[in-house]
């Protein structure tokens, strides 16, 4: 059987809304285990749905990408990876070049306004030269009046390599997590899928609402040695760890005994199961079947947490005491390992349990290499005052007092923040599998699986950024460098975000059909077109697809969540903790309640549910920006604030 191009062979009934050409190529199993491709039939709505296609066996995949909507999509994502790399960059080495034209123009300075003494004249001219060439360590006046040693030439370079270890670190940390959405959105089948996105659905809002720990320890050291409070590392330090590893065990314990109640892990995978749509189709998961499958995966993930939350901790030490060699390698290793494990484990016999199991020996893998670098490198144990035994260095026990209470009472503000914005996600999944089915779910899923992978991801160096430098210097009292900073940083985001959303907009629908193909197996069985109508539109189906209003409101949303983490990595840097608590706990209350029952009781769409579930960042986005505004204001005021609270 010759397969013909319906990729140039339009037909009467729509493969999906408005339009007759395909977007799938779908096949059949032959008896020597060859796929032929299948030809669309009409349904009684003028849908183009292909009965013949073997997608109801489980190792078979049914549907692909049409080779026209693969290659555009593959171009899109390209064009959109390329471009936010460059925005990314080429800011950077601007400024580069910009600090090196003031130090060109410094030196120069000095050499007209030079004594006329020759020695003198000559050892500025030589230090004018280095500058300019930037090729030679400097030497300070003071270590050649005193005789000490200048700094070797080799530790400078040590400390580049070591900085571009921690970038390798990161990136690494990125393409794990943009590869792993990839990976798994290609490979699996849509019951794992499926299953997969319903756990991930409870999963990342607790793994996220601990981010908290990572951010306060970070923030708090680096206020404390901006201040020059040594004292207050190692109570902050055990203060997180020690959190850490409790919040990891009895949430792991939480979600164990869920796992163990049969009831409620049906409904948690399969909140789609009871919509009629999902009961007539054969191809939809139950809840036991969904049950059975991810069960493990799931178990696995949550027993990550106290090794992730602890590690969390450890990464928020060396971030704040600017450790960038060791924070690097304890990246860069387990991340290299994951995606190793990948192309061993998982590709080869895609499967929920062996991403489970990658993800565990990520993480402990993780935490081991940070406790060993730490108990390794006794020197900054003890100048931290981080050994077991006696040290040299006696905190204060007033002072570790208060850093106990305060952080404890911080952190709790930190984590409230936290809740109040996964809460809304979570709640949006659920209300849109429940209240429209299994494809409205997979439309959101398939949204929230593009955020990192379009945009989102490059955001996170622009917040660390802010986060740690912006604390050491509104710490260190240097408020117009804070707001320079800031207004920097703002610019340097919005930047990415428009560049991200400019290149996703002309290829959003292929990346849209990109995103959701697993989807496609709906559109091989009569009773499951409602499904895949409920996705991609088709026939005589209403409401809004993944590749029409959603995309389209994808797009703000995007920049919406860019922003909410970069003002919120701003008010990190303010200490304005019980605000950020307050604005996001009321946002939750007087944003997304009402939204969420309009988007239920009036509405009924998909849009509608996506908007009611991030119009809260929104909120918060716009609320954080104008506080630290207000903020820098009174700080160049010489007013007080909670940045001058004590730590």
């Amino acid at each position: 059987m010759n397969p013909i191009a319906l990729d140039e062979t339009p037909v009467s009934c729509e493969f999906y809304q408005k339009s007759h050409r395909p977007a799938f190529i779908y096949y059949q199993l032959a008896p020597n285990g060859s796929k032929i491709e299948v030809q669309a039939q009409a349904d009684a709505n003028g849908l183009c749905y292909f009965p013949e296609a073997s997608c109801e066996l489980s190792n078979f995949s049914c549907c692909s990408l049409s080779e026209s909507m693969h290659t555009a999509a593959e171009f899109g994502t390209m064009i959109n990876v390329q471009s936010c790399l460059v925005c990314l960059v080429l800011p950077m080495v601007c400024l580069v070049c910009i600090a090196r034209l003031r130090r060109r123009q410094e030196a120069q300075q000095a050499l007209e306004d030079e004594e006329t003494d020759e020695d003198q004249e000559e050892e500025e001219s030589e230090e004018m030269n280095q500058a300019m060439r930037g090729l030679e360590c400097e030497t300070s006046a003071g270590e050649a009046e005193t005789g000490e040693e200048a700094e070797p030439c080799w530790r400078n370079g040590l400390r580049v390599l070591l900085r571009v270890l921690l970038v390798i670190g990161f990136a690494a940390e990125l393409m794990m997590l943009t590869f792993t959405a990839r990976i798994t959105q290609k490979l699996l089948d849509v019951p794992m899928r499926n299953s997969m996105m319903a756990g991930e659905a409870f999963l990342m809002p607790v793994r996220e609402i601990f981010q908290f720990l990572e951010d306060v320890v970070t923030v708090k050291i680096m206020a404390a040695v901006g201040a020059g409070s040594l004292a207050a590392v190692r109570p902050i330090l055990s203060l997180g760890v020690l959190g850490g590893a409790l919040c990891g065990v009895v949430a792991a314990l939480c979600i164990t005994a869920i796992l163990s109640w049969p009831a409620a892990l049906r409904w948690l995978l399969a909140p789609y199961a009871m919509h009629e749509d999902s009961l007539a189709c054969p191809l939809v998961p139950k809840g036991d079947d969904a049950a059975a499958t991810a069960k493990m995966y799931l178990l696995l993930s949550a027993w990550c947490w106290p090794a992730n939350f602890v590690s969390m901790g450890l990464r928020g030490l060396f971030l704040g005491l600017n450790e960038w060699s060791t924070l690097g390698l304890s990246i860069l290793v387990p991340n290299a390992i994951q995606i190793v494990l990948l192309f061993m484990i998982f590709i080869p016999d895609p499967s929920l349990d062996a991403l489970g199991l990658i993800a565990i020996v990520g993480a402990y893998g993780s935490l081991l290499i940070l406790l060993v670098i730490l108990l390794l490198r006794r020197g900054f144990r003890e100048q931290y005052n981080l050994t077991l035994g006696s040290s040299e260095v006696k905190p204060d026990e007033m002072t570790a007092s208060v850093s106990w209470r305060e952080a404890s009472r911080e952190g709790f503000y930190a984590m409230l923040l936290d809740v109040a914005a996964q809460s809304s996600i979570t709640v949006g999944i659920y209300t849109g599998g429940a209240m429209l089915g299994i494809g409205a779910m997979y439309q959101i899923a398939a949204l929230q699986a593009a955020f990192p992978q379009y945009g989102l991801q490059y955001i996170i160096g622009v917040t660390y950024a802010l986060r740690l430098q912006g604390t050491r210097l509104v710490a260190a009292e240097e408020y117009q460098a804070f707001k320079g900073l800031f207004r920097g940083t703002v610019i340097y985001g919005l930047l990415l975000a428009l560049v991200a959303a400019a290149t996703l907009i002309p290829y959003r629908v292929p990346i849209a059909f990109l995103q959701a193909r697993q989807a496609c197996e709906y559109a091989s069985s009569l009773e499951c077109t409602k499904i895949f109508t409920s996705v991609f539109g088709g026939g005589d189906a209403t409401g809004g697809t993944l590749q029409g209003s959603a995309m389209w409101i994808f797009v703000p949303i995007l920049i919406a969540r860019c922003f909410y983490q970069l003002y919120k990595a701003g008010l990190y840097a303010c200490l304005d903790w019980s605000f950020m608590a307050r604005t996001g706990v009321s946002s939750f209350l007087l944003v997304f309640l009402p939204a969420i029952c309009a988007a239920v009781f009036y509405f009924q769409t998909v849009l509608s549910i996506f908007l009611a579930m991030y119009l809260p960042l929104l909120v918060m986005a716009i609320t954080f920006m104008c506080r630290t505004r207000r903020n820098i204001k009174r700080m160049l005021s010489d007013r007080s604030g909670p940045w001058r609270k004590e730590l």
